[in-house]
């Protein structure tokens, strides 16, 4: 009798298990290891987000002080997809890094803004070769990093995500370290 109630309760959890999507699945289980790994609070996060709005606003004030990386001798994925990239600073610190495609190919750039020598913030831009007057403008995405780990992601655009993950934030952590590596002395 209990080897048949233990069946039924195993037969229930799985087909529970299986009713949702693998999608709907995903989603929980990275919205869960978020917050198990981030610890934080709403207002917390709030506060964050706040702080590199700061941050992001010095540093496309800043752009005086800026070095441009031709991207010919580099490895083939960055050459194909970038012209060239801009690095901007305070000082001798990098502030903020802006990708720009071949001209008549894309107007896609992905900008990347530093503190202390980490990533905090991301921003995708599908029209944006241009800086703007207004910083908010043609915002497709925004990915906001705390501690090298995703804090929040913003989605502005219509476009549908078809990818297997669900963010590209562990990528532009990626792409962004690799620019570091790759700036100019």
């Amino acid at each position: 009798m209990r080897s048949q109630i233990f069946y039924v309760i195993l037969l229930v959890f799985l087909y529970s298990c299986t009713s949702k999507t693998s999608n709907e699945q995903n989603d929980e289980i990275t919205s869960a290891q978020e917050e198990v790994s981030l610890n934080l609070s709403v207002e917390e996060i709030d506060s964050i987000v706040a702080f590199i709005d700061s941050r992001r606003a010095l540093a496309e004030d800043k752009k005086d002080n800026r070095i441009e990386l031709t991207t010919k001798d580099l490895r083939e994925k960055i050459k194909q997809k970038w012209s060239k990239i801009h690095y901007y600073f305070d000082g001798t610190s990098v502030i903020r890094i802006k990708t720009y495609p071949h001209e008549n190919i894309s107007n896609r750039t992905e900008e990347f803004y530093f503190h202390n020598g980490k990533l905090i913030l991301a921003i995708i831009r599908d029209t944006g070769v241009e800086d703007l007057a207004d910083r908010n403008k043609e915002i497709d995405k925004m990915y906001y990093f705390y501690n090298d780990k995703k804090l929040k992601e913003v989605n502005f655009s219509e476009e549908q995500e078809f990818s297997i993950r669900q963010s590209d934030g562990e990528e532009l952590l990626s792409e962004a370290a690799e620019y570091l590596t790759l700036m100019p002395k």
